[in-house]
Parts: structure tokens; C-alpha cells; sequence
């Protein structure tokens, strides 16, 4: 075996030691988790949550309370959805600043309103009696 073929293995096998060790933290399921795409080291699914290498390292270096990952999740999920900047869970669990629960229903609000007009105006386009 020559040294780049080691240095794979024993990377893949960090890797899948890390991803174990996340699993296990948050007692999610191991059987039901995998590497998206096959790509050890990329992004990893457990229980239909997302995670990168990096936010498993964040996690487990910065011994994260347990709740943290699934709110630094849901967060991201909501902000995403409104076009507002996420922060790494690393920031996260730094206390970087990010916005409020108030300020993104806010935010959804605004975002229903412009929903509702571009289904009024699709309906008035649709009219052929307008």
C-alpha cells in the first residue's frame, strides 16, 4: 500500500470515528446515517438532519450543549428560507450575533404579504375578464 492510499484510509476512517462519536452524542441513529453522495468527510446525514465535517468538529470540540445543534439547525433552516445570512456552528455557539425570533416573523410576514400579491396578480393575469 503506498503512502497516499494509507493516508486515505486512515482519513476516512477519522472521518467515519468523528461522525460516530456525533451520532452517539445526540442519540441519533447510526444505522439510518450515511455520507451524502458516498463522500466521506463531506456531509453527513443522521435522522434527516444535516452536518459537515467542520460542524461535527465545532460540536464535539466545543463540547456543545446537547440542544444547541437542533436550534443552530432550525435557525438556519428559517433564515434560509427569508435570504438571511447563517452563521458556521462554531459562530453560533460563540454567540455571534444573529436575528430574533421577533425580527423573523418579521420577516415572514413580509414574505406571506408578497406571496399573497404574487397570487393576486397571477389570478388577474389569468382573468379574462380584468
Amino acid at each position: 500500500m503506498n503512502k497516499t492510499t494509507k493516508a486515505i484510509e486512515n482519513y476516512n476512517k477519522a472521518c467515519n470515528a468523528i461522525a460516530e462519536l456525533w451520532v452517539k452524542k445526540h442519540e441519533f441513529d447510526l444505522t439510518d446515517s450515511f455520507w451524502v453522495g458516498d463522500t466521506i468527510g463531506g456531509v453527513f446525514c443522521a435522522s434527516d438532519l444535516f452536518a459537515n465535517m467542520e460542524t461535527m468538529l465545532a460540536d464535539l470540540k466545543l463540547d456543545a450543549p446537547e440542544d444547541q445543534f437542533i436550534k443552530w439547525h432550525d435557525y438556519c433552516v428559517r433564515a434560509g428560507m427569508l435570504g438571511v445570512t447563517t452563521p458556521n456552528f462554531h459562530s453560533w455557539l460563540k454567540g455571534c450575533p444573529i436575528r430574533s425570533d421577533d425580527e423573523l416573523a418579521n420577516l415572514e410576514a413580509l414574505q406571506a404579504k408578497i406571496e399573497a400579491l404574487k397570487k393576486e396578480l397571477q389570478e388577474a393575469v389569468n382573468n379574462e375578464n380584468f
